[in-house]
């Protein structure tokens, strides 16, 4: 099986250059910003993290 059938691959290639970024979006209501880092024991699972401002009405609600 070569990268371009490998959906672990695929992720990984297009995943992989995030990591260490903020990227803008994952909120209506505020300005927030996503994050993604790989399992450090699972390299097949990535956490991607979105990040609200503490004013966030929809994190509020979460808290």
């Amino acid at each position: 099986m070569n990268d371009h059938d490998d959906p672990a691959a695929q992720l990984a290639q297009a995943l992989g250059p995030l990591i260490g970024q903020r990227v803008p979006g994952g909120c209506e209501d505020c300005d927030a910003y996503r994050t993604v880092k790989r399992d450090a024991q699972h390299r097949r699972m990535w956490h991607v993290t979105v990040h609200h401002d503490d004013t966030c009405p929809q994190f509020r609600q979460m808290r």
